[in-house]
């Protein structure tokens, strides 16, 4: 049902781009809450992720996106942000 709300939503909205589908909002959902500081373990149990693993691999994703913004654009922009709250490299 959700799948079908989001299909119709996309296509009125004109959206051609194949590849979403609902799994691209749980995607999403977990790539924005790290990128605004939400702690890495909240944002395991919001999405229910039995091991941290699967979360941790999120935070690695996040880190290059800040990384990448840092050295693209302007370094002082998001200096102080490539440090993801709470995560800690194994």
């Amino acid at each position: 049902m959700i799948h079908r709300i989001i299909t119709e939503g996309l296509l009125l909205a004109g959206v051609k781009k194949p590849g979403i589908v609902v799994h691209s909002l749980r995607h999403s959902t977990s790539t924005f809450a790290l990128l605004n500081d939400v702690n890495p373990t909240r944002v395991q149990k919001m999405m229910r992720h039995h091991h941290y693993a699967t979360t941790e691999m999120y935070v690695e994703e996040v880190q290059k996106l800040l990384e990448g913004a840092v050295t693209q654009r302007d370094p002082w922009s998001l200096a102080g942000c490539i440090r993801v709250q709470g995560y800690r490299p194994r």
